[in-house]
């Protein structure tokens, strides 16, 4: 009997939550995942900005031929690539919240996908640029290494002169 006098009073103690509570509850809700969610793709977009910045200080490196500049260019696009997929971690959990609480469309995160969408095809056509411009290099070099090879292996006739192999003893 006392479980049941115990149970009666955490009832009791309770105040019954009323539709304010609840709906006031419900909108924080949505208004935390909201602002959380504008805040990643906020975040993410400007980590895209840095890296499309990065590559466009790629090509001037490239074209320069600048190998030390390449290597490090390469490392930082590393990390800003990791950090962009942890980023995609955190976003897409957000986003299927984002869907479940919000049925109907909220104008601000579609414009930001959007805008987010734009940037990411800027990053991969110039990504793909300097990839093309990477290899052409590649390919240039790889040619004038093969030239230089062949330039060894001509040789010219009066470079080498013979030792007599006979010696005439009979003076």
């Amino acid at each position: 009997m006392p479980a049941v006098l115990l149970k009666e009073k955490i009832n009791t103690d309770k105040k019954p939550l009323q539709k304010k509570d609840l709906d006031s509850n419900i909108i924080e809700e949505r208004v935390f995942i909201l602002k959380r969610l504008r805040e990643m793709l906020i975040a993410q977009k400007e980590k895209f900005k840095n890296y499309l910045n990065l590559l466009e200080k790629e090509e001037e490196a490239i074209l320069d031929e600048d190998t030390e500049k390449i290597e490090v260019h390469i490392h930082v696009e590393h990390s800003i690539l990791k950090e962009i997929f942890s980023f995609q971690k955190v976003i897409k959990p957000l986003e299927d919240l984002y869907r479940i609480k919000f049925p109907e469309k909220e104008k601000s995160v579609p414009k930001l996908k959007k805008s987010l969408a734009s940037l990411k095809e800027k990053v991969l056509a110039r990504n793909e640029k300097n990839r093309n411009l990477l290899k052409s290099k590649i390919t240039y070099l790889r040619q004038e290494i093969k030239a230089i090879k062949k330039n060894r292996r001509i040789r010219s006739p009066y470079s080498e002169v013979s030792t007599p192999s006979i010696i005439d003893i009979t003076t």
